[in-house]
């Protein structure tokens, strides 16, 4: 569920990045809730498209709007992705609420954002875009800790019904994917055949 300050700093978020003209969409554990995963989280996690600009420009426009890097520089890499960590403290109170940009960078962040779906947020009086959930899935397979897997097979029993499954198997195979997913469907669903098993001795 949202808190009211993380709801604050996701509302000023998708703010800036509407007036900045830049693509978005929501990830982590507020695209958790969407997807029908409902979990608390304290962070506001965007995918962004920031081609049309740079990491600093970026920044500097964020710092514009109130928003305050966490760390100097902001960019830090994981992996093979890019994030810009930034602060944001809602007026009237003195809670930090940490707001991750991940930069999409690679054909297939590319791809996740075309997919975005629209959701309203009637509670918070918000409408929001977040990436689809078999996006959400393949982004949580490739951060590849315990806790993503967790999700990812949460996800799956709340949503398997209604996957994509040809998109799954194109991306899987592509990122290499397919013995995480394997592990996280046997989880799920345990002793049901996996749909994306490779039918080939």
């Amino acid at each position: 569920m949202l808190g009211d300050m993380v709801t604050a700093a996701l509302r000023k978020a998708w703010e800036t990045a509407s007036e900045l003209q830049l693509p978005v969409a929501i990830i982590g554990g507020i695209a958790l809730t969407v997807w029908r995963h409902p979990r608390n989280t304290r962070d506001v996690d965007l995918l962004i498209d920031a081609s049309k600009t740079d990491p600093d420009s970026l920044v500097r426009s964020m710092q514009e709007r109130g928003f305050r890097p966490m760390r100097f520089p902001a960019l830090v890499d994981v992996g093979t992705a890019r994030f810009i960590e930034m602060l944001y403290t809602p007026p009237g109170t003195f809670v930090d609420i940490k707001v991750d940009l991940q930069l999409a960078e690679s054909e297939y962040q590319r791809t996740a954002l075309t997919r975005r779906t629209l959701f309203d947020l009637p509670e918070h009086k918000l409408r929001i875009e977040a990436i689809s959930c078999e996006d959400l899935i393949l982004h949580k397979l490739l951060a590849e800790r315990m806790i993503d897997r967790a999700d990812v097979v949460a996800l799956l029993r709340a949503n398997v019904t209604s996957l994509d499954w040809t998109y799954l198997a194109e991306w899987l195979s592509k990122l290499t994917l397919q013995q995480i997913w394997s592990d996280c469907w046997r989880e799920a669903f345990s002793g049901e055949p996996d749909p994306l098993a490779d039918p080939t001795p």
